[in-house]
């Protein structure tokens, strides 16, 4: 479940693009939390970008040490944006990176 803030909730649409802002509940914990991207490249790009997203999050999902993860696009400095995966494991499980990657 995600929470779109800074926004009227009838305006949230599919698709529409988002930036991670985290919200501190403790020292420990901060929450992400997602507000509107204001952006004027094409809605085609948008919806693509969208997709691979719901799509690497589908196959992160199939993992058998995964329980649940969420995709979010970040700037990069290499190109015009790049893929975080946050991932939530099943109980007891570890999972480094290069083994996700490799899967």
């Amino acid at each position: 479940m995600s929470n779109v803030v800074q926004c009227d909730p009838k305006s949230v649409v599919i698709g529409m693009e988002v930036e991670v802002v985290f919200e501190d509940w403790s020292k420990e914990i901060s929450i992400p939390k997602f507000r509107p991207k204001h952006n004027k490249k094409n809605n085609e790009v948008n919806k693509t970008v969208v997709c691979l997203i719901c799509e690497i999050e589908r196959v992160i999902n199939t993992h058998h040490k995964a329980l649940d993860s969420a995709a979010i696009g970040v700037p990069s400095e290499i190109s015009e944006n790049e893929v975080l995966a946050v991932v939530i494991l099943r109980e007891g499980e570890k999972l480094n990176p290069e083994e996700l990657l490799d899967f």
